[in-house]
Order: C-alpha cells, then sequence, then structure tokens
C-alpha cells in the first residue's frame, strides 16, 4: 500500500512539473509576442521620426 501511494506522490509531482514546464513555455511565448510587437512599436516611431526630421529640415 506503501508503495502505490510513493507512486501515486510521483506521478502528481511530475503532473506538478508538465504544469509548471506548461506555464513557461506559455510565457516564453508572451515574452516573444511582446517583444515582437514593441519591435514594430519602434519600428513605426522611427520612421515617424524620419519623416518629421524630412519635414524639418525642408522648412529651413
Amino acid at each position: 500500500m506503501a508503495g502505490t501511494a510513493y507512486a501515486g506522490s510521483q506521478l502528481s509531482g511530475l503532473s506538478e512539473w508538465q504544469s509548471a514546464g506548461t506555464a513557461a513555455v506559455v510565457a516564453c511565448v508572451a515574452l516573444v509576442l511582446l517583444c515582437d510587437a514593441l519591435s514594430q512599436a519602434v519600428d513605426r516611431l522611427s520612421e515617424e521620426v524620419r519623416q518629421l526630421k524630412a519635414h524639418v529640415e525642408q522648412r529651413r
């Protein structure tokens, strides 16, 4: 009976590790998506700055 309880606790521990691993993968994917969105925002802002600089140069 003790062996069955031990095996059950091992399976429970494995399940917890799998859940933690899944959460880590989801967090990493979310981080990659966030970084991609930030990169796109920086690209758009850089383009805006470039256009504003060109506009200022035209007015001089």
